[in-house]
């Protein structure tokens, strides 16, 4: 049989893995994708097929969807992002969730500037901005490191009016794919559709 694998990436491992995940996203969240990925090959080994595995998501679906592309570029044929987180950092200086970007990249207590200060809890009474040691953790649990090892055709859809994940998300994804020099010399497609609302 000629199958080939679509994830689309839903909650639903129940509350205690949401709040485990609070300065973990891009590696905990990301290797149950994965993991979930080689689990379900190998139930189905006989249906489907690992030769045209393909991967989607919105929002931190689309998170997920660009750290799987990135992280195992050998396992994904393609992928879909929606409105994807893609910069944490730069989507703390845009977005009406910045308190969202600092909690979920520095987990729930914060990020220490040095050793001799103490971890502290976040404020969501004030939503204060990101400081250095906050920015750097942020970047690093970020998709957009991994963009280089990217080689699956990518298509991005996105919404012009998302508050939560503004499209400058997806246009940074966008344009940064298609000036990875790997791809370019590959050919390899990477589209975009717009939507004004």
């Amino acid at each position: 049989m000629d199958c080939c694998v679509c994830l689309c990436f839903l909650q639903g491992y129940g509350q205690a893995e949401l709040d485990s995940l609070p300065g973990r996203i891009g590696a905990q969240d990301v290797s149950d994708m994965h993991t979930a990925t080689m689990a379900a090959l190998e139930v189905n080994d006989m249906q489907l097929d690992p030769q045209r595995i393909c991967v989607a998501g919105g929002s931190h679906g689309g998170f997920l969807t660009a750290h799987l592309l990135g992280q195992y570029p050998s396992l994904f044929r393609a992928g879909a992002c929606r409105n994807p987180v893609i910069n944490v950092p730069s989507m703390s200086m845009v977005s009406d969730i910045t308190d969202w970007c600092i909690v979920e990249a520095c987990g729930v207590k914060g990020c220490k500037l040095s050793n001799s200060e103490p971890e502290v809890l976040y404020n969501f009474a004030s939503y204060d901005s990101p400081n250095t040691a906050q920015l750097a953790k942020m970047y690093n649990c970020s998709p957009i490191r991994h963009v280089q090892n990217v080689t699956a055709p990518v298509l991005m859809l996105l919404g012009a009016k998302d508050r939560r994940v503004p499209v400058s998300q997806g246009l940074e994804y966008f344009h940064t794919l298609r000036r990875v020099q790997d791809r370019l010399a590959a050919k390899v497609s990477t589209e975009m559709r717009l939507y004004p609302g």
